[in-house]
């Protein structure tokens, strides 16, 4: 029986590392990609620099994915997420810039 080799999390993201959005009048989503490689599976946890997650617009996916409901200019700023083993810890930042329409 042969087991998988061990390897602590490498974030591979689809999503741009500055992403500009334009709000619009019916509203925006904002999804973050945050795809990790690693076993044992690493927790995934996101945080925004200088400011806190809209507690009632945001959600983690399991597969690490971060999703804002309807983004506004109040939720621009730098989001990092950060996924940890056993092994050893990845972090990739992403800054939004929402703009008023």
């Amino acid at each position: 029986m042969s087991y998988p080799l061990s390897a602590r999390p490498i974030i591979r993201s689809r999503s741009p590392t500055v992403l500009n959005l334009t709000k619009s009048p019916q509203g925006r989503d904002l999804m973050l990609d945050c795809t990790v490689s690693a076993f044992p599976k690493a927790v995934v946890k996101w945080k925004k620099i200088d400011g806190q997650l809209p507690i009632s617009r945001f959600n983690q996916e399991a597969n690490g994915t971060l999703l804002i409901r309807e983004a506004s200019s109040e939720d621009s700023g730098t989001y990092v997420c950060t996924a940890t083993n056993e092994l050893g810890t990845d972090r990739k930042n992403f800054t939004i810039n929402v703009f008023g329409i």
